[in-house]
């Protein structure tokens, strides 16, 4: 009976011990960006304008988060489109979401051309690899509408 009880409790710390060893290992995937900086072997000069860029990319997306949610504007539409609301409303709304995609896409293309200012020939090819082993994004056709 002991050595059940000492058996039982061994695999308990044993399981317990695997479950924090993975639950760190996924905390360790969020720092993959530090991972490809080394393998990118940037200069200190790189580094400290990667860091300056960041900071103020940082800042720019907060003011956006404020500005729309996606999400309730596409509810907006589908209550307006209900509701049978005028053209014209339809449209305002439509625009306005229009106008966050293009907001967006900018801050992506200007993050795009800072990396591509910063980087040399072999580090961009790298960068580009890396981006590509990223997970890839949601398709918007197979997310559920609820």
């Amino acid at each position: 009976m002991k050595q059940l009880i000492m058996l039982m409790t061994m695999l308990s710390l044993f399981s317990v011990n695997t479950y924090a060893q993975e639950k760190k290992n996924k905390r360790g995937e969020k720092g993959k960006g530090f991972k490809m900086l080394q393998e990118l072997n940037l200069s200190k000069e790189q580094i400290a304008k990667l860091k300056e860029f960041q900071q103020a990319f940082r800042e720019k997306r907060k003011q956006m988060k404020g500005m729309s949610n996606p999400k309730d504007d596409r509810k907006k539409m589908e209550q307006l489109f209900l509701d049978n609301k005028s053209d014209n409303e339809l449209k305002a709304l439509h625009h306005k979401i229009q106008d966050e995609n293009n907001r967006q896409a900018n801050l992506r293309l200007e993050k795009m051309i800072f990396m591509k200012n910063l980087l040399n020939a072999k580090q961009r090819k790298l960068y580009l690899q890396s981006q590509g082993q990223r997970k890839p994004k949601r398709n918007r056709d197979q997310r559920s509408r609820q």
